[in-house]
């Protein structure tokens, strides 16, 4: 999994999705010939993220490498079902970037994210709607812009909270 900044040219989740497709793409710095086979070899989902947020996954279809400029390209496609709901979540701790960071591309193994996705909480999606459940049993969710959220008291009955 890669993991690249976007903070520069994106908003948010709810910015355009050609943007965020577009500013993903790259092009991307790498450091060192060792740096490039790192981002080959772990080129399979890319996450869009903007200020720690998630704004966007895709899946990575196929890379050029700009030689001469040690840059890389990406080509990006649809994200994998597993990896959609990660869209408008705090970026994983390990892909988060710190203003002034130098390089604006990190790494990861996609199996730990798959992994902490699947302990983490169910989140189900209703016409826009965000509904999760977390592991320790509360509920977080997470409206689509211009809706609101209504709770009631435990029993269904009573005045919104």
């Amino acid at each position: 999994m890669i993991s690249v900044s976007v903070a520069r040219s994106v908003r948010g989740p709810t910015t355009d999705p050609d943007l965020i497709r577009d500013a993903a793409s790259g092009d991307w710095p790498w450091r060192s010939p060792a740096d490039l086979a790192r981002i080959e070899q772990q080129a399979d989902v890319l996450l869009a993220v903007g200020r720690g947020v998630v704004v966007g996954v895709f899946a990575v279809v196929s890379s050029v490498v700009l030689g001469d400029e040690h840059r890389i390209r990406f080509e990006l496609g649809d994200p994998p079902p597993w990896a959609r709901p990660l869209v408008g979540t705090p970026s994983p701790t390990e892909l988060n970037f710190r203003r002034g960071e130098r390089w604006p591309v990190k790494l990861l193994d996609t199996e730990i994210v798959q992994t902490r996705l699947a302990a983490a909480s169910e989140v189900l999606l209703v016409r826009g709607h965000r509904i999760e459940v977390t592991p320790t049993g509360n509920l977080r969710v997470r409206p689509p812009a211009g809706c609101t959220v209504t709770v009631l008291p435990p029993g269904g009955s009573g005045t919104p909270h």
